[in-house]
């Protein structure tokens, strides 16, 4: 797999593009953002896109639950580090 770094906005967003060997056989982008909601909550956004005629065999279905444990184990620790609370708890 190669990855290349294709968008860096320090602090706010950082996206790479990966390709599995060719763009043609198998891209993802993955994108990083972190908006300004006021002075005291940022709001993180974590997505991919996914393009490929290899998706479907590469791509596990509980993918989607992966990603969701990494963006909770993330808010958990920067509540825990910043005493932050989450829109859940809102």
């Amino acid at each position: 797999m190669t990855a290349t770094i294709t968008r860096l906005e320090p602090p706010r967003a950082l996206q790479w593009v990966a390709t599995i060997p060719f763009s043609w056989v198998f891209k993802i982008c993955h994108t990083f953002e972190l908006h300004s909601i006021d002075n005291d909550r940022t709001q993180f956004i974590n997505y991919e896109q996914l393009s490929s005629f290899l998706v479907p065999f590469v791509i596990s279905a509980d993918a989607q639950q992966g990603y969701e444990a990494m963006n909770n184990a993330l808010a958990e620790r920067a509540e825990q580090r910043f005493g932050a609370v989450s829109e859940s708890d809102t």
